[in-house]
């Protein structure tokens, strides 16, 4: 899924409105505690935290490091990195 995208669509929807979207680091964090409360949740919701990682230059990675971590899946997160 191209997020940046997702984003964009989102803009020409509201046109001149504003709306409070969360963070990508948020939405990371949300994706890591489903796989935690639900493994099998894991391959879609790693593809989707791998596209934002890519999809988003201004992530903060050592935030999503920390989601990760405090989740018990570092290595999860460890091989996100080596993928990208």
């Amino acid at each position: 899924m191209d997020f940046v995208r997702v984003f964009d669509e989102l803009a020409s929807f509201l046109g001149e409105r504003t709306a409070l979207v969360p963070r990508p680091e948020h939405l990371i964090a949300m994706k890591v505690q489903a796989m935690k409360n639900d493994p099998r949740r894991e391959p879609q919701d790693l593809a989707d935290v791998q596209g934002l990682m890519r999809s988003v230059a201004t992530l903060d990675r050592a935030e999503v490091r920390g989601y990760f971590e405090r989740a018990g899946l570092f290595a999860r997160y460890h091989a996100l990195e080596r993928s990208l």
